[in-house]
């Protein structure tokens, strides 16, 4: 391994733990992988091309016959690695980029603990041990490793070559740095940042980084260039064009507060998606819908381990302990890379990150306490800090563990899983189907998918290109492409109701979903996979009318399914067959509050309050926290001429969603009818500030200037 300084007598106990957390870390790591059965949706994007490859059909994503090979994965080692594996047996691919990433977790730690023990940076020990427990037992740490991503490899090979440009090893830095462009795109930051420390340090030795660097990844880059037509991978062009960035959005340029939210929010324990170290403090983002709160410290932890790196910086600079400044320049352009100019920052392109944000985060506690308390004191502060900060996260294992346990079981196979089974079974080989997520849909169908932003994809990639920012999303897309199946999660077919062309141009032929249980920890996450619904065009005829024993449509077991075509019927006017299909919601799971709250609006519509009024108190009796129940029972109780009840059910849904703006008008047109303009102004203030531009909110405050001047 090349590590110095492991038989010093100073290093004695930061090496004796390095080797038990690296041992631990290895062990977390196969029991996660057993006990959870976790396969994130990424990793099989990158294993079908592996797969794909041993079964002579290319290092590719299946495209169709006669279509060129597509470069559609962004981390070349992400199968590479995998392929290794296939190539011994097919389908052993996945299992073995695991059993990589396992070993690779042990080896990050003890790289950890050379670049924590080298003299250049030398932290105390309790601090040294602090950052390689981190990195041992941090959830994300594991999960993204053992999810079958090359997340745990890529944190490895940047810690390697922190180490050997510390340690001045030139031959070792270039071959670490080659594997750092192997194991992300992105990392190109990183090797311009360690070429400037060797040029700073030891310049002579420069060119043989670069060779060595040259030696490893300039292969890869001719391989690609010659068989897919260019070094740059179609996913980084198809997330360029379509994600968002932020900076894009109008409230970027018409309201100066966004900017800074938008770059506080980045950097703060926010838990909003693009919060980068969020990861310091426990937190989790298994959901793959941003991060969840896993203790209720409002992101303090995240907060104070942001400083302590802010101070570790100023106090390495004070000191003049100049081997710090690539970790500062690593955290500080990475920092702003993923803030500024990545539309959507996926968690798992953080851990490495806040690998490196860790050592700062220490060097922030060893600043304070030397600042702070005699040298007496210091070893046992140290202690007890790092101590606390382990245990925050080992004490949670358990819990994230048996959610990522939870989400295997219950969201990917049960769901994902089956939707691409059963793709795979009513398809043609040469059949397309359009679809946001790729992973489990295209692996498990071995057909052609049209995803969303176009990972797979050049006909996606071509709709981006030639649409404008602003109609480029997965309808649109659909709308443009037409496929002959679609998949879309209940959400999302739910709420496209402008797209009018979905009714007149396909029909539902199944649904896969998690039944409905309000104790189910699914139904309390931010997860949206829980349920799908394909679609066929019309014109497509079955070769069989059921499939595992049932019969095409929607399963007339699944609520919310059966929820979700009830309200876009409701919104499309077709009252009396969204009562129906509504009631049939019902029927088939009694507890389902929001089916109870359409039921309810469709019978507001059929001018039945009555009726309305005894589903939405059914919805709350179910769900108490229901803010849209609350809401629309307020509303129906305000055109009852109940107006104490109206503004008690408002102030409810006020209380259970501060970002819902709909309650805040309603409670504001309210008051401003009986003349209580004063009281009503700030509410039509609060539906603008959670949706800056809201139509009814502007007009409201426009009737109530206008009225308090006259």
């Amino acid at each position: 391994m090349r590590i110095d300084g492991l038989d010093a007598p100073e290093n004695d106990t930061a090496v004796r733990f390095g080797l038990i957390l690296a041992f631990v870390a290895v062990v977390l790591r196969l029991f996660f992988w057993a006990y959870t059965g976790r396969v994130w949706e990424d990793a099989l994007i990158t294993v079908l091309h592996s797969e794909n490859f041993v079964n002579g059909l290319g290092l590719t994503h299946w495209l169709g016959e006669g279509e060129p090979p597509l470069h559609g994965f962004t981390s070349p080692l992400s199968v590479l690695v995998p392929l290794v594996g296939d190539l011994v047996h097919v389908g052993f691919g996945l299992s073995f980029i695991k059993i990589v990433s396992a070993l690779a977790g042990g080896l990050t730690v003890l790289y950890a603990m050379a670049v924590a023990i080298h003299p250049k940076m030398k932290l105390p020990t309790p601090l040294a041990v602090m950052v390689m427990g981190y990195l041992a037992v941090e959830h994300h740490q594991i999960l993204w490793g053992m999810a079958g991503m090359e997340t745990q490899v890529a944190t490895l090979v940047l810690l390697m070559s922190l180490y050997f440009a510390l340690a001045e090893k030139p031959g070792a830095l270039g071959v670490t740095l080659g594997l750092c462009m192997l194991a992300r795109p992105d990392f190109a930051f990183w090797t311009v940042i360690a070429g400037g420390y060797v040029l700073f340090v030891y310049p002579r030795r420069l060119p043989v980084v670069v060779a060595a660097a040259l030696a490893v990844y300039l292969p890869w880059v001719l391989f690609a260039t010659w068989y897919y037509g260019s070094p740059i991978p179609n996913t980084i062009v198809a997330k360029d064009l379509g994600y968002p960035l932020w900076t894009t959005w109008p409230q970027f340029h018409r309201t100066p507060s966004f900017v800074l939210k938008a770059v506080w929010d980045g950097i703060t324990g926010s838990y909003v998606n693009g919060a980068v170290f969020q990861p310091l403090g426990p937190s989790f983002a298994g959901h793959g819908a941003g991060y969840q709160r896993l203790i209720n410290d409002h992101g303090m932890v995240c907060n104070i381990m942001a400083v302590l790196a802010a101070l570790g910086s100023v106090a390495a600079l004070r000191r003049r302990q100049w081997a710090w400044i690539s970790v500062m320049l690593f955290v500080l352009a990475y920092a702003a890379y993923f803030i500024f100019c990545v539309p959507y920052v996926f968690g798992w392109y953080l851990s490495p990150f806040v690998a490196a944000a860790i050592f700062l985060s220490a060097r922030g506690v060893q600043a304070a306490g030397t600042l702070l308390l005699s040298p007496k004191l210091r070893p046992t502060a140290w202690s007890l800090f790092a101590a606390a900060y382990l245990a925050l996260f080992v004490a949670l294992l358990p819990k994230t563990f048996a959610t990522e346990k939870t989400i295997q079981e219950r969201i990917e196979s049960q769901v994902r899983k089956q939707v691409g089974l059963f793709l795979g079974h009513v398809m043609g080989k040469n059949e397309v189907v359009g679809t946001e997520p790729l992973g489990y849909i295209s692996y498990y169908s071995r057909r052609i998918v049209y995803d969303w932003p176009g990972l797979c994809s050049r006909k996606v990639v071509e709709f981006s290109r030639t649409h404008p920012r602003e109609q480029r999303s997965l309808l649109d897309m659909l709308k443009c492409c037409q496929p002959e199946f679609i998949a879309l999660r209940h959400a999302e077919y739910q709420n496209s109701l402008s797209h009018t062309w979905i009714d007149e141009n396909y029909r539902i032929i199944a649904s896969f979903e998690v039944p409905y249980d309000k104790n189910d920890p699914v139904f309390r996450s931010p997860n949206i996979d829980t349920g799908f619904m394909v679609l066929a065009r019309k014109t497509w005829h079955p070769g069989a009318t059921e499939y595992a024993g049932e019969s095409l449509g929607i399963n007339p077991g699944h609520a919310r399914a059966l929820n979700s075509q009830g309200y876009r019927l409701l919104k499309r006017g077709q009252i009396a067959e969204a009562v129906s299909v509504l009631n049939m919601s019902i029927a088939a799971c009694p507890d389902f509050p929001e089916a109870h709250n359409n039921l309810g609006l469709a019978l507001g519509d059929q001018q039945n309050p009555s009726g309305a009024l005894a589903q939405f108190r059914r919805a709350l009796e179910l769900d108490p926290d229901y803010a849209l129940a609350h809401n629309n029972l307020g509303a129906v109780l305000a055109g009852q001429g109940d107006y104490e009840g109206a503004v008690k059910q408002l102030q409810e849904a006020i209380h259970c969603d501060a970002d819902y703006p709909e309650p805040q008008i309603n409670l504001g047109n309210l008051l401003a009818r009986r003349g209580k303009l004063a009281e009503a102004r700030p509410h039509f203030e609060a539906a603008l500030r959670v949706e800056p531009g809201n139509r009814e909110a502007t007009e409201g405050m426009r009737r109530i200037d206008a009225a308090m001047s006259r």
